[in-house]
């Protein structure tokens, strides 16, 4: 449109919606296309770090150990890389928004088609394809996933950034945010955009400028308005930021900030906005107090 600014994708057309699938199945194929090896079903119980080799190293659930200049911990809110991270667990808690308030972190609990069905208000006055298709959805094939809270991390890296942990190892985002995916490949582009700065020599070092480029963007729970078409809205700010660019932009200044100490300042969030730390206590106690904290999707839509 005539007049308005341009999406950080220009000029490739952005949809708002995309099969994960197929976003799957092409990074799939670019893994193999650079001769990249992808293992299943073998998972990583421990990670450590070799400081003085300037190593990441983890070791699986099939007796491997296996090390290299900079291991992305990119295995989800179950990661064990919290143990050189942050050096505690960080296990999410319920929200009290599940009927039993027995909420856990898991991909592997189940719910029948039948349980499905029931929890469904007015599935009576559907169409029946979606009705048939919920009940008869293969057994062992859904996971409940009942809504959960996890406190911020203060960092994101090992203490030499040989470890770096990305998408919901490092942060994760209640599913209704609808802001998982996107997060997951802004970390990418940044993480990407950082390490080829930075080169194998300051490959740790640039882990940590990753890290402080993202680290603003926390997110916190979303206030949706009546009838929830608040959330359709995204303001310039977040539509218009263009990762790639902005890690080129600022990896020096951030790098300069962690090496000598210098003043450096965030400008991926709106104009005017002043980032404050928060805690999971606190904004749960303001929500049942009912004060209003006021989302960055409507206080800067248009900026």
């Amino acid at each position: 449109m005539e007049g308005s600014a341009n999406h950080a994708a220009w000029p490739l057309r952005a949809s708002g919606c995309f099969v994960r699938r197929d976003v799957a199945l092409m990074f799939s194929a670019q893994a193999q296309k650079l001769g990249i090896a992808i293992n299943f079903g073998v998972g990583v119980t421990n990670y450590l770090e070799d400081s003085a080799m300037g190593l990441g190293i983890i070791h699986t659930d099939d007796g491997r150990e296996l090390s290299a200049d900079i291991v992305v911990a990119a295995d989800g809110f179950g990661t064990k890389s919290h143990s050189v991270v942050v050096d505690y667990p960080t296990r999410a808690v319920s929200t009290g928004y599940c009927d039993d308030g027995t909420a856990t972190e898991s991909w592997s609990t189940g719910v029948a088609p039948e349980q499905m069905a029931a929890a469904v208000p007015g599935l009576q006055s559907w169409y029946h394809l979606p009705v048939e298709s919920i009940k008869n959805t293969p057994p062992d094939t859904n996971v409940q996933w009942k809504l959960c809270l996890r406190k911020p991390q203060p960092n994101w890296t090992s203490e030499s950034g040989c470890i770096v942990q990305i998408g919901d190892a490092a942060r994760s985002p209640l599913p209704p945010s609808a802001n998982g995916a996107a997060m997951a490949l802004e970390y990418s582009m940044s993480l990407a955009g950082c390490l080829r700065l930075g080169g194998k020599e300051e490959a740790a070092m640039a882990t940590k400028v990753h890290q402080d480029l993202r680290c603003l963007l926390n997110t916190s729970m979303k206030q949706v308005t009546k009838g929830g078409k608040a959330f359709l809205f995204y303001g310039k700010w977040l539509w218009q930021h263009n990762v790639d660019k902005y890690a080129t932009a600022n990896f020096e200044a951030a790098r300069q900030s962690i090496e000598l100490g210098n003043a450096f300042k965030n400008t991926n969030l709106p104009r005017g906005h002043v980032s404050q730390d928060w805690t999971m206590e606190s904004r749960l106690a303001k929500e049942m107090a009912g004060i209003f904290i006021q989302d960055l999707n409507l206080k800067y839509k248009y900026t």
